[in-house]
């Protein structure tokens, strides 16, 4: 497929990796070993996570995916048929390297004309809920998965592609750590979940995850927007 040129600059600020099977594990410590793994159930490979089964995402090993646009008519119009997600997502097709890599992925972006995208990851989605129960354990996973994505995807390929590590505020000198390690590889965003999170630390926390730091580094941007202070149940959205 020839090279797309446009007339203005696009920055896709929606774009996702796949991670592959081995994207939580890799790293992960050895006290943690078994905590994520693939099991095959009823011919189908699925993950779990502290033994149990997860169907939020159906296909954990993204050999097969929906076809990309596959949701354009279900976002455009809605669903006033009352298609099932199967039905709205269609057939789907075999991955594309592009789908799991940098360099596959970037002429990707060249063939559909796309100067610069942000790169979320995907199965990262269902980690800190599953977990959330052992704070120790989701900061274990989420530096295995950033370590994975440093390695594989770098935080800044080509100044072009921004893959996004992940923050977790579980511990907040744990989430201080790793906010730390990433921008010292280059990291220019994070993500943060934005649901409810239970945070300890001592002594007494700050208002704001960034007020206790300065710098040029500091802040950087983030996928959620305000703060509250760190108190048991609250929330960041």
């Amino acid at each position: 497929m020839p090279t797309r040129t446009l007339a203005f600059p696009v920055f896709d600020a929606d774009n996702h990796m796949y991670e592959t099977p081995d994207a939580f594990t890799k790293y992960l410590p050895a006290e943690y070993e078994g905590l994520i793994k693939y099991v095959e159930v009823n011919g189908r490979t699925k993950i779990a996570v502290k033994n149990l089964i997860s169907d939020y995402i159906p296909n954990p090993t993204f050999e097969r995916v929906a076809a990309p646009g596959a949701q354009e008519e279900y976002f455009r119009i809605g669903n006033p048929e009352g298609k099932s997600r199967r039905e709205i997502l269609g057939r789907g097709i075999d991955a594309l390297p592009g789908f799991s890599s940098p360099e596959p992925r970037l002429a990707l972006m060249d063939e559909l004309g796309l100067d610069r995208a942000l790169m979320w990851p995907t199965l990262a989605s269902l980690l800190e809920e599953r977990i959330r129960d052992d704070p120790e354990a989701v900061h274990a996973v989420v530096h295995a998965l950033n370590r994975w994505m440093h390695e594989h995807w770098t935080f800044n390929y080509e100044n072009r592609m921004f893959p996004t590590p992940v923050i977790h505020l579980g511990i907040v000198d744990r989430a201080e750590e790793e906010l730390e390690w990433v921008l010292e590889r280059g990291a220019k965003i994070i993500l943060i979940r934005p649901a409810r999170w239970w945070a300890s630390r001592a002594p007494a926390p700050s208002p704001c995850p960034s007020s206790t730091r300065s710098g040029p580094r500091w802040p950087r941007p983030t996928s959620w927007s305000g703060c509250t202070p760190r108190t048991p149940a609250t929330s960041a959205t």
